[in-house]
């Protein structure tokens, strides 16, 4: 009886051993492939996900979890599942750890900027059929780039092209000569400046053709210690 209970005692503690290898003792980390990551954006049961290593993906957490999140999270996730190879790509069964000190919304921030840029001058929207996103200046990373361009074209209902207005113009997108472009328009933001004091100075472009373009220019926000940038002030708007 004695050899018996040692016996069980000794597989019960293998089992301990096994669980505390795939997941932390105490349940901190979760089952699953790691994949850090920003939140670029949170949809009703749904959040945008700019990962760190790149790519860009979307996944469905729990109802009570993206309860908890905020745009600007960083996060890891940790998935199980196969990986849907579309674009965005999609995510099996997830859970999320959220990394409490690297809040950062400038995303937020400029896609409050592109929604006002898309207000402004509404007939330069008028008949197109695409989106250009340039934010390869903006100081987003590129995933996190791609990522608020395609969040920005779905909200218009429109597929997106990311490019400057040179690599679009190469392209064929863009009528290079002529300076137009038929069945688009070309959305891009600059930042003059760095994160820092005092700020963050950047210009915002809506381009249709030579003749057809919305700018704000010499705009400032600046970020509190919490990581969260403020509204920003237009220095100038500007018309071509």
């Amino acid at each position: 009886m004695k050899r018996l209970l040692c016996l069980l005692s000794a597989l019960l503690s293998l089992c301990l051993l096994s669980a505390c290898g795939q997941k932390a003792c105490g349940g901190l980390i979760p089952d699953g492939t790691p994949l850090p990551g920003r939140v670029v954006r949170l949809y009703e049961d749904s959040l945008l996900l700019a990962g760190s290593e790149g790519g860009v993906y979307t996944a469905s957490p729990t109802e009570e979890t993206l309860a908890g999140l905020r745009e600007g999270d960083l996060v890891t996730l940790y998935y199980s599942g196969v990986i849907l190879e579309t674009f965005p790509a999609q995510l099996g069964q997830v859970e999320v750890v959220t990394d409490q000190t690297g809040f950062d919304d400038l995303c937020v921030l400029y896609r409050q900027v592109l929604e006002d840029l898309w207000g402004e001058d509404a007939a330069l929207n008028e008949g197109i059929t695409q989106l250009g996103v340039d934010l390869s200046q903006s100081g987003l990373s590129q995933s996190e780039q791609s990522a608020l361009a395609w969040a920005f074209a779905g909200d218009q209902g429109l597929p997106v092209i990311e490019g400057t207005w040179q690599e679009l113009a190469d392209q064929g997108y863009i009528d290079g000569e002529n300076l137009y472009w038929e069945d688009g328009v070309l959305f891009s933001i600059r930042a003059e400046q760095d994160a820092g004091e005092p700020g963050l100075v950047f210009t915002a472009e809506k381009w249709r053709s030579g003749t057809g373009a919305y700018f704000f220019c010499d705009c400032t926000s600046t970020q509190d210690k919490h990581g969260h940038w403020s509204d920003y002030t237009v220095g100038a708007f500007a018309i071509s």
